[in-house]
């Protein structure tokens, strides 16, 4: 399926940046102009897909597009939303914090900011997956949820639900070689380790993984 013009090295939408650098955070907020962001989606859209505006199968990859999911399926109708999770002791330590960086001020409560970086990372994770998933909840059938480990390990057998909806024919091998999931760190300390059971075992769990 056409996954859109104008993508970067890691095949992420870049239409869509300016409009999730601009509006994520005031909707996170509860301050956003949703009649800006709607007009400016369809301009997004219309950037990335081109011809493809149709009815033929297309789509795009930006992880923050989970920030906007209830925007997102308000305004497209009949979305479908993948909604890709890794493993949070891997996302906490890894070296990218982009996510962090632009919407940790908007996600974590204050009295929570001061936390090490590694624990508001881990906590970031926790809280944008798990409202990605009760939203989910209400989409019923255009709703999937992927694990990147599975992926990895099987990608037939983890999009089996995916490609069925969209009448996908998806390969036994790939031709493709799929990057190795970053394996766990183990917890820096004590506390971390504390921290991890106190605020996101639950989300560990709800995910399939070992907490």
């Amino acid at each position: 399926m056409f996954m859109g013009h104008h993508i970067n090295e890691s095949e992420d939408a870049m239409a869509f940046v300016p409009l999730y650098d601009r509006y994520i955070n005031q909707y996170l907020a509860g301050d956003a102009d949703y009649q800006a962001l709607a007009d400016e989606l369809l301009s997004a859209m219309v950037q990335h897909g081109g011809s493809f505006l149709d009815n033929r199968l297309w789509g795009w990859k930006n992880p923050r597009s989970i920030y906007l999911l209830p925007i997102l399926d308000a305004l497209i109708p009949g979305l479908r939303f993948v909604h890709v999770v890794r493993d949070g002791m891997a996302m906490s330590t890894s070296d990218n914090q982009a996510q962090l960086t632009k919407h940790g001020a908007y996600v974590i409560e204050e009295s929570m900011q001061s936390l090490p970086q590694n624990q508001r990372s881990l906590l970031l994770w926790s809280l944008v997956n798990n409202a990605g998933a009760d939203y989910g909840k209400s989409m019923g059938n255009r709703y999937f949820v992927v694990r990147y480990e599975d992926v990895c390990e099987n990608p037939s057998k983890a999009f089996s639900a995916l490609g069925i909806s969209l009448g996908l024919d998806l390969p036994m091998v790939w031709d493709a070689p799929i990057q190795k999931p970053r394996m766990r760190q183990a917890p820096m300390s004590l506390e971390f380790n504390k921290f991890v059971i106190e605020i996101a075992s639950n989300t560990f769990k709800r995910f399939g993984y070992p907490c």
